[in-house]
């Protein structure tokens, strides 16, 4: 495949995962966010088993786009490269658990309903806000890390010079500010919300750029030529 196409694909891969990751979040998680007396078991079984197929769909993004930037920049940037990778698939692997964790909290509306109860006594209240906590905070965890292989990536494209550089530079910035808003989770904190709207720019931005234009190659590389991604931060 050649760069141009190359790019193409990590724009709609980047376009489908910002669209799909809003669609997830905000909509179609509706049935869990309601009070336990009026929760559907039906609803949430079928929301469970799409959420778990979306939500890793949507993150093996991540994989497949650190495994083009590893091909790319490996024999220039082996570390960063290899990194970028790394913190991919464990974001995958966190990503399972959560859907696994978001398992247990069904489990447990499930075999209460079936045993009729209606209301949760403090024992029961208490153990459904640890599993709803455990499973925030891996997924708190799981975007960290995927924005974290997120930011490698921005920033071998930046080295490179195979973007405009503002819109990279801007991209690096975006990056490093969401990992502040979900670092803050790890403090007990809330996610600060207006630290990800950079984000949310620059995941709209970049893959309309990569879809129009792809990755161009330097004036100076002729077409027949293998690029050479070296380093020039």
């Amino acid at each position: 495949m050649s760069l141009s196409n190359t790019g193409k694909l990590i724009g709609g891969l980047f376009l489908l995962q910002i669209l799909g990751g809003i669609f997830l979040n905000f909509f179609f998680m509706e049935p869990f966010k309601v009070p336990f007396a009026s929760m559907d078991i039906a609803a949430l079984s079928r929301t469970l088993g799409m959420a778990t197929l979306l939500s890793l769909t949507l993150v093996s993004v991540n994989l497949v786009i650190g495994a083009i930037g590893y091909q790319l920049f490996k024999g220039s940037h082996p570390l960063h490269s290899l990194l970028m990778l790394t913190f991919a698939i464990l974001a995958v692997g966190l990503t399972a658990v959560e859907c696994n964790q978001l398992g247990q909290m069904v489990a447990l509306v499930s075999q209460l309903k079936a045993e009729n109860v209606q209301s949760l006594d403090v024992g029961m209240e208490l153990l459904r806000k640890s599993l709803a906590f455990g499973r925030n905070e891996t997924h708190f965890m799981a975007i960290f890390l995927s924005s974290f292989s997120l930011l490698l990536f921005y920033a071998l494209l930046y080295c490179a010079s195979l973007l405009p550089r503002w819109l990279m530079g801007f991209a690096n910035l975006a990056c490093v500010l969401q990992l502040i808003a979900m670092g803050s989770t790890f403090f007990q904190g809330q996610v600060l919300v207006l630290l990800q709207l950079p984000l949310l720019l620059t995941q709209i931005a970049v893959p309309v750029y990569l879809i129009v234009n792809g990755i161009p190659l330097p004036a100076t590389t002729e077409p027949t030529t293998p690029m050479p991604m070296t380093e020039r931060c």
